[in-house]
């Protein structure tokens, strides 16, 4: 799942709902279906917003060539940690190899962040399988 999908992907589902509204808003209504209507367009208007943050995201991602530095970076930082003398010296070893897993770490965190990807199971599936469990009636 990815939580840039409805800028990668063509949808109508917010300018459906709002047409939908508009046609329903134009029938005589009794107090409880226009303030239905009004807590609806409310949620749509909230939706947007959060369109618009979403776009606001992605805009702030890093550019190729900022990627070609992080990368040319990265393998100069491992290479001169490579270049240390460390045969047959065990804590020089395990310091060499911690810190080159900690630069390929921050570098594949940091892609995940660029790509909107980090928590997207934790924190989109479990709010959409509830409410997929309440629509089905399990909760």
């Amino acid at each position: 799942m990815q939580l840039d999908y409805s800028l990668t992907h063509k949808t109508t589902t917010l300018t459906d709902i709002h047409h939908i509204i508009g046609k329903i808003g134009q029938n005589n209504l009794t107090n409880i279906q226009n303030v239905a209507l009004g807590r609806i367009s409310m949620a749509l208007s909230g939706a947007q917003d959060v369109r618009k943050q979403l776009v606001a995201l992605v805009d702030e991602r890093i550019p190729k060539f900022q990627w070609i530095l992080i990368t040319l970076f990265m393998l100069t930082l491992l290479s001169a940690v490579s270049s240390i003398y460390s045969v047959g010296l065990l804590l020089p070893s395990i310091l060499k190899a911690a810190f080159g897993v900690s630069i390929i770490s921050v570098v594949i965190i940091l892609h995940n962040l660029d790509i909107l990807n980090l928590f997207e199971g934790n924190i989109g599936g479990h709010s959409a399988k509830d409410v997929i469990d309440i629509i089905d009636g399990k909760k």
